[in-house]
């Protein structure tokens, strides 16, 4: 099944709020898709409401520059009642519209996988999704370049967390649900088909088992193979008699018989002279 770069809930949706995916479009082409949740973050810095000024601001930060005719939209729609003195209109419910944003980019089908990752990243329901729990989770051992061998599994996990650190390159402690939400929003505005997104969301995260952790796998893998096949199927701390017997052990519980001679046998000395006169070797003297 495919679905659009944007899938709101329906199309007269897509119609009302279609600044909305001017904005996360222009974020994407700016900083890239899994960069969108910046959006968020800078957003969710501002008080709820705040003036349309400062929102539009926020996003001037962002590189991400609204119309005349999206800007309008934008205080028509999410608009509050008059407060402080301010006319109405002039201040905007930001909370509504992060999650305005956030439903653009993800249809119901998405939005369940998506919400199976928080609920595995913040189980308690916190609303913070700390950086230990992205480095416990996150799993990049069935990234396509790492099955391939063109990168690194280090690779990934640096240009993972790379994606997640704040505007001035500096590593962060946590993110938001709502930012890691619109981390995942963006990520599915590059991927069409619903298939695919789940696909990627149940592999990076490790929803369908538990993650696999590199240094235990090879340290298990490798002590396997340090015990040879045969000593694995004699059983543990088992080994054949044959490679611990000594030289100078070997025979000697030897079972000794008279090997004489029966008393109807032969002694074969009728084939002694046969090469000689069959001039050559047959079967009876080879």
């Amino acid at each position: 099944m495919k679905s659009s770069m944007m899938a709101p809930s329906s199309s007269l949706e897509l119609a009302k709020k279609s600044f909305l995916v001017d904005i996360l479009r222009k974020a994407a082409d700016r900083i890239g898709y899994k960069q969108v949740w910046r959006v968020a973050s800078r957003l969710g810095n501002l008080p709820s409401p705040a003036s349309a000024d400062a929102v539009r601001d926020a996003l001037r930060d962002l590189f991400v520059f609204l119309s005349d005719e999206d800007y309008a939209q934008l205080c028509e729609t999410y608009a509050t009642d008059t407060a402080e003195g301010q006319q109405e209109g002039s201040m905007i419910d930001t909370s509504a519209l992060i999650q305005g944003l956030i439903e653009v980019t993800l249809s119901s089908r998405r939005k369940y996988v998506v919400e199976l990752i928080i609920a595995k990243l913040d189980p308690n329901s916190t609303g913070v999704v700390s950086y230990q729990a992205l480095s416990d989770h996150y799993d990049v051992m069935r990234h396509p370049d790492v099955r391939s061998g063109a990168r690194t599994e280090d690779d990934l996990l640096l240009a993972f967390f790379d994606n997640l650190c704040a505007a001035d390159g500096s590593p962060m402690q946590q993110l938001t649900t709502t930012e890691m939400m619109m981390y995942c929003g963006g990520v599915s505005m590059s991927i069409k088909d619903d298939s695919e997104f789940e696909l990627w969301c149940t592999r990076a995260f490790c929803l369908d088992r538990a993650k696999m952790e590199l240094g235990a796998e090879l340290a298990r893998v490798a002590g396997s193979r340090s015990h040879s096949r045969r000593s694995r199927l004699l059983g543990e701390g088992r080994q054949h008699p044959l490679y611990t017997t000594t030289n100078e052990e070997y025979g000697k519980d030897l079972t000794t018989t008279d090997h004489t001679l029966p008393k109807h046998g032969r002694t074969q000395n009728f084939t002694r002279n046969l090469i000689r006169k069959a001039c050559g070797a047959t079967s009876m003297n080879m």
